[in-house]
C-alpha cells in the first residue's frame, strides 16, 4: 500500500517538474513585440490629405474655329479699277461701310443721265393720254345728253305723226338722232381705247423707272464698300485691270464673330447643358483664350465617330479678337456636378483598393505605417475616382510608389510631400490630371 502512494507520488512530481520545464523552455523562446521605430522604412512616398467636398467633372474636347460672317466681296458692274484702299491687303482691318474700291463711273453716268431722259419722254407721253382721257369724258358727257334730248323729241313726234309732223320731218329726227348716236359710240370706242393706252403709257413709265433705278445702282456700285467689320483674308484686284459682272475683288471676314464647334465623346451626351461655362485654350496647358457660356448643343450624336458637337460663340469688340479663325483649339466645359465625394488620383489605387497612412503609431517624425482600404467609388474619370465612401475627411492616402508597398509597410514621409484635395470650382484653375477628357477617352 505504502508502495503504491509512493508511485503515485513520484509520478505527479515528475509531471510537475516536465511542466516546469517545457514552460521554461517556451519562456527562453519569446521575443518581444517589434515596435515601427525599430524597423527602418523601405521606401519614400508622397501622400494626400483628403478631404469631402463637390467636385465638378470638366470635359474636355476640341474644335475647329470657323467665323460666321465671311464673304468675297464681287463687282456688280463691268468698268475699270482706278483706286484700292490701303487698308485692302490680306491681313489688313477695314470697319463697316469703308470705301475699299472704286471704279470708273463714266460710262455708267451716261447710261443714267441716258434713262433718266426716257423717263422724262415716258412721263410726257402719260400725262398726254391723260389730259386726252378728260377731254373725251366731258366730250361724251355732252353727245349723251344730246341723245337723250333728241331721243324724246324723235318719241314726241312719232305719237304726234300724221297731226303737226309730217314723215319727211319724221325721217329727219330719225338721222339726227342715228347720228348722235354714232357719235357716242365712236366717243365711247374712243374713251376705252385711251384707258388702255394709258395703262400702256403707265407701264412705259414705270419700265423707265425701273432703268432709271438700275441706272443709278450701278452708279452707286462703282463704290465698293466693306459690309462689315473684319480682316481682309486676301486681295484679288490691282489698279487699272477691267472687272466684269461677279469678279472677286477680296475676300473679308470678321473676326469679332467667332463660333467653335467641339467635338464631345458621347457617353457625355446629356452632362452639358446650354449656359454651362466654357473655356478655350490654343493648346493644352496654354492660357485661356476666351471664357463664356455654351451657345448650342447638337441634338443628334456622329455614329462614325461617336461624338456630338457643343457650339460655342466667341464675341469681341472689332480688333480685339483672341481667337483665330481656322484654329484648332482645346475647351474645357463644366459637365455633371458631385456633392460631397472625395477625389482620389487613378495612380493611388491598387486594383479598388488604397493605402492609407498611419502616423500614430510611429516614434520618428516623417515614418508612417500602411494600412490598405478598400473604396466604393461612386465614378471612374480618366484621371481621379469620385469615392463615395471609405475615406473619412482628414485622412491621409498614398500617392507615390504604390507598387512597392503593402499592409504593415513602413514609410517614410516629409512635410512637403503631403498634398491637400481641393475643389475645382473654376475650370481654368483644374489641374492637370483632374479634368475629365471628351473626345480624347471616347
Amino acid at each position: 500500500m505504502t508502495r503504491r502512494i509512493l508511485i503515485t507520488l513520484f509520478l505527479g512530481l515528475l509531471s510537475i517538474s516536465l511542466g516546469i520545464a517545457v514552460f521554461t523552455v517556451l519562456r527562453s523562446m519569446r521575443t518581444d513585440p517589434v515596435r515601427v521605430g525599430d524597423r527602418p522604412p523601405r521606401v519614400g512616398v508622397r501622400t494626400l490629405v483628403v478631404e469631402r467636398q463637390p467636385y465638378e467633372e470638366i470635359l474636355a474636347g476640341y474644335g475647329l474655329t470657323r467665323a460666321l460672317r465671311r464673304t468675297d466681296l464681287v463687282a456688280e458692274v463691268s468698268a475699270v479699277v482706278t483706286w484700292i484702299a490701303p487698308s485692302l491687303e490680306a491681313g489688313g482691318t477695314v470697319v463697316e461701310g469703308e470705301e475699299l474700291v472704286r471704279l470708273d463711273p463714266r460710262d455708267l453716268r451716261t447710261a443714267h443721265v441716258s434713262a433718266k431722259a426716257v423717263l422724262r419722254q415716258a412721263s410726257a407721253s402719260l400725262e398726254a393720254r391723260s389730259a386726252e382721257r378728260g377731254s373725251i369724258a366731258a366730250r361724251l358727257k355732252l353727245v349723251e345728253k344730246e341723245y337723250a334730248a333728241s331721243k324724246r323729241e324723235l318719241e314726241r313726234q312719232e305719237k304726234l305723226e300724221g297731226s303737226n309732223f309730217s314723215a319727211s320731218q319724221l325721217d329727219g329726227q330719225v338721222r339726227q338722232t342715228a347720228l348722235i348716236e354714232r357719235t357716242m359710240v365712236e366717243l365711247r370706242f374712243r374713251q376705252e381705247e385711251n384707258t388702255s393706252e394709258i395703262e400702256k403709257a403707265r407701264a412705259e413709265v414705270a419700265l423707265r423707272e425701273a432703268e432709271l433705278a438700275k441706272a443709278s445702282y450701278d452708279l452707286e456700285r462703282t463704290v465698293i464698300r466693306a459690309p462689315f467689320a473684319g480682316s481682309v483674308v486676301e486681295r484679288n484686284v490691282q489698279l487699272g485691270a477691267r472687272v466684269d459682272f461677279s469678279t472677286r475683288l477680296c475676300s473679308l471676314v470678321d473676326t469679332t464673330r467667332i463660333e467653335i464647334p467641339v467635338a464631345i465623346a458621347a457617353r457625355h451626351f446629356g452632362e452639358i447643358t446650354v449656359g454651362a461655362e466654357a473655356v478655350v485654350r490654343l493648346r493644352e496647358g496654354g492660357e485661356v483664350v476666351w471664357q463664356g457660356p455654351v451657345a448650342r448643343i447638337a441634338p443628334t450624336i456622329n455614329e462614325k465617330d461617336r461624338t456630338f458637337y457643343v457650339f460655342l460663340e466667341v464675341h469681341a469688340a472689332s480688333g480685339e479678337a483672341s481667337v483665330p479663325t481656322g484654329g484648332f483649339v482645346l475647351a474645357e466645359i463644366r459637365g455633371n456636378r458631385h456633392e460631397g465625394v472625395v477625389v482620389v488620383p487613378r495612380g493611388a489605387f491598387v486594383g479598388e483598393r488604397v493605402f492609407v497612412v498611419d502616423r500614430s503609431v510611429a516614434d520618428e517624425p516623417g515614418v508612417a505605417l500602411i494600412h490598405e482600404r478598400h473604396l466604393t467609388v461612386e465614378r471612374y474619370l480618366p484621371d481621379v475616382a469620385l469615392v463615395s465612401s471609405g475615406l473619412e475627411p482628414g485622412e491621409e492616402i498614398v500617392l507615390t510608389s504604390v507598387d512597392e508597398i503593402d499592409e504593415g509597410s513602413i514609410v517614410r514621409t516629409s512635410d512637403d510631400s503631403i498634398e491637400r484635395s481641393s475643389s475645382n470650382d473654376q475650370p481654368e484653375a483644374t489641374a492637370a490630371g483632374t479634368k475629365s477628357a471628351g473626345v480624347a477617352d471616347s
